[in-house]
């Protein structure tokens, strides 16, 4: 369904897109979600949680640290192990919808995928701090467009990207010191 010839591919049957919060909510009824609470610091089983009420202390048997890079530096040393990434991405109205979620291996491939009515399509990702010349989503349209002559651009956005030194997240137990805390993080 992509509007471009494509020289190979591979395929991942039952792959998902969805919305973290309306998944968590829909796993774990009752799960209170809190947002703009930033953990302050870790000491054994206990995070102390600053919000907009003041800092409070919150017991937990296991914690999951899931953030670009982790808030707890020592011992995982997570920083040292990855970089960030910067991407661009153009939502477009009359633009079609596809079935599928597509990405591009090639430094300069573009990703596409439906969001309800609108097609998201991203590309010109580049090392953070490095310079870019021009503007990306002008840039970004310029390639997109051929493709999609009557679309319209609705929205854009750019996201950071956790990238691990070997392109394999981290995902499992934080380390050998830390067996109640666990990191999910470098999803590239």
């Amino acid at each position: 369904e992509l509007p471009f010839p494509v020289a190979g591919a591979v395929r991942f049957d039952n792959q998902a897109q969805f919305h973290p919060l309306k998944f968590l909510a829909g796993l774990l009824p009752g799960l209170r979600i809190h947002e703009h609470s930033e953990v302050q610091k870790i000491q054994g089983h206990i995070l102390y949680v600053r919000t907009a009420e003041g800092t409070y202390p919150v017991r937990a048997k296991k914690i999951l640290l899931t953030s670009h890079f982790p808030s707890r530096n020592v011992p995982g040393f997570y920083f040292m192990r990855q970089h960030q990434e910067l991407s661009y991405v153009l939502a477009l109205d009359h633009a079609g919808t596809f079935d599928g979620m597509y990405y591009c291996m090639d430094q300069n491939g573009h990703s596409f995928r439906s969001w309800e009515n609108l097609l998201l399509a991203g590309g010109l990702g580049h090392r953070t701090g490095r310079l870019h010349p021009g503007d990306s989503y002008r840039q970004l349209w310029h390639a997109i467009r051929k493709w999609y002559p009557k679309a319209a651009v609705v929205a854009h956005w750019s996201n950071e990207d956790a990238m691990p030194h070997d392109s394999v997240p981290f995902i499992g137990p934080f380390s050998v010191w830390t067996p109640h805390i666990y990191v999910a993080t470098g999803f590239r």
